[in-house]
């Protein structure tokens, strides 16, 4: 896909690492619990190994049938659904950290829930939660870093004017966000 004259591709956000003290060996030197993660760029393997749940419940009308959105089996399956999807996004996003999962297999959505329980194994509950915080973190556009991400491309548009935005300027025309004169934007009363 082009934007502004110029081939993008997507590309996954790499948050800095967890590290958890775990003391020290025997020999006295420090060990460490590295948490590392890689935000997903789609679900498409998502979707195929999990599809969205279809509703066969309803009720014949007149106009034919009609589903019921509030079918209780239904929901049941939607819910498990959004628990398998979320358990997807937490070991997907966690692959980076190579964790050797006892009971938990990518390729089958039965087992992507056994992940919390899998955690708690090896890390206490307050440090779940840090890890399900890089998750979050990795999956994210947060406010920090779209005002990096600002200031890195506002850098090299000053290193380089020419070719950042991918479109060619005009000499004389205003820029996105530039103060326009009343001389350039004069009007007749």
């Amino acid at each position: 896909m082009k934007v502004g004259g110029k081939e993008w591709t997507s590309s996954a956000w790499e948050p800095d690492p967890l590290v958890l003290n775990r003391g020290r060996d025997k020999d006295g030197k420090p060990q460490f619990l590295v948490f590392r993660a890689r935000g997903i760029k789609n679900y498409d393997e998502f979707t195929r190994l999990c599809p969205k749940p279809k509703n066969h419940s309803g009720y014949l009308t007149p106009s034919g049938w009609k589903e019921d959105p509030k079918s209780p089996q239904y929901l049941d399956q939607l819910e498990l659904w959004k628990q398998r999807r979320w358990a997807y996004t937490v070991i997907k996003t966690l692959e980076p950290s190579e964790i050797e999962w006892d009971k938990v297999q990518l390729s089958n959505p039965k087992t992507w829930l056994h992940y919390e329980a899998e955690l708690l194994q090896i890390v206490n509950h307050c440090e779940q939660g840090l890890v399900i915080d890089l998750v979050h973190t990795a999956n994210a556009l947060d406010q920090e870093k779209l005002e990096e991400n600002r200031q890195s491309f506002f850098q090299q548009l000053e290193q380089s004017p020419s070719d950042q935005t991918g479109q060619s300027s005009d000499q004389g025309k205003p820029t996105s966000g530039e103060l326009v004169s009343e001389q350039v934007c004069s009007h007749q009363e």
